[in-house]
């Protein structure tokens, strides 16, 4: 009896083909892509943190007139002064706070507070059909990875990896934010006089694909989940802050071996921000392990892109098609992220 006839007939058996040996890839439904409407002066902005706590609630006032200086009306939510142990409340706060605010006809767009830890204890609970309802934009990065990636691979709407509310809103960071969810462009990313790094080219080349990515440790927290993007010719962008080379290289090994490297058309690599070995003289440096990992690739790759825990930050739009040349330390939107 051939393959094809078999599993049917120890389905009808009632036994599972995958307890009898056998190795299916799950096909993934992929959604269309929904794109938010753009965001302008005047427009409702609901601050939600639906991950850590805020240490300076003073922060949180700030982060309000900071908003309001730039012509946006906003509403904090219960989570952005709340705490349960490290997270901004528990776990029914958060989640209920995030779809309320996506549900809420009069809010625009949601932003982060902050980062931290917490959204990967809510991404299974989350009703995608409530928020795939209600395309607006949502933005965010850090632990917030995990929901920017999981709410497009789930609604198909496009969301942003850009600053959160404890981030700095400054000149440079929100010229992204104007270009990108405002003004609507084919926005063109280059490294200028205000880039943490000179851009570093690993493996030479342009490449297309969808972009994906957010901090590296979230991102391998969630390999073997079904909130891990498809990342079959995808552009893969990567940051970090405070962990050891080895840790560094222990989660490039991990991605490695899950076969996402073989799977990505190119990798973007923004800031790892204090990843200094506590014992240099026993360990490697960021940039010698990136070399073993990237130099023989045979795609593109480069770092340096001012993605991560820096002031001057890109907006990026998850799930939408670009361009990146490695040699040049450039990304290009192929369309608009906003309606």
């Amino acid at each position: 009896m051939n393959r094809r006839s078999f599993l049917p007939a120890i389905a009808a058996l009632g036994v599972s083909p995958f307890l009898s040996g056998f190795s299916l890839e799950e096909k993934r439904s992929v959604p269309t892509v929904v794109f938010p409407r753009a965001l302008k002066k005047g427009d409702l902005i609901a601050v939600t943190s639906p991950a850590g706590a805020m240490r300076d609630l003073s922060g949180v006032d700030e982060f309000k007139t900071i908003l309001e200086g730039f012509g946006f009306r906003v509403r904090i939510g219960e989570t952005c002064r709340a705490k349960f142990g490290y997270l901004a409340g528990n776990d029914h706060l958060r989640r209920t706070e995030l779809e309320s605010f996506f549900s809420d006809h009069e809010v625009d767009a949601i932003v982060c507070m902050k980062g931290g830890y917490g959204c990967s204890r809510i991404i299974d609970s989350l009703n995608y059909d409530l928020i795939k309802k209600h395309p607006k934009i949502f933005m965010g990065f850090s632990d917030i990875t995990a929901l920017i990636n999981a709410i497009h691979l789930k609604t198909g709407r496009i969301t942003f990896h850009g600053p959160v509310g404890n981030s700095s809103w400054n000149d440079y960071s929100f010229s992204h934010i104007a270009e990108v969810l405002m003004s609507g462009k084919k926005h063109r990313y280059f490294p200028g006089p205000e880039a943490a790094d000179k851009p570093v080219t690993y493996s030479s080349g342009t490449a297309q694909g969808v972009l994906y990515g957010g901090n590296l440790s979230v991102l391998c927290g969630l390999l073997g989940t079904p909130y891990f993007p498809d990342l079959h010719g995808a552009l893969l962008f990567l940051e970090e802050v405070k962990e050891e080379p080895f840790r560094i290289d222990r989660m490039l090994a991990q991605l490695r071996l899950a076969g996402i490297f073989d799977q990505v058309n190119g990798i973007i690599i923004g800031k790892f921000r204090d990843c200094i070995a506590e014992e240099p003289d026993f360990a490697f440096t960021v940039d010698e392990i990136f070399k073993q990992y990237f130099s023989k690739l045979n795609k593109p790759v480069y770092a340096g892109a001012m993605i991560g825990h820096i002031r001057n930050k890109y907006t990026l739009p998850v799930g939408l098609k670009a361009i990146m040349n490695a040699d040049k330390g450039t990304i290009e939107l192929l369309e608009p992220a906003v309606v």
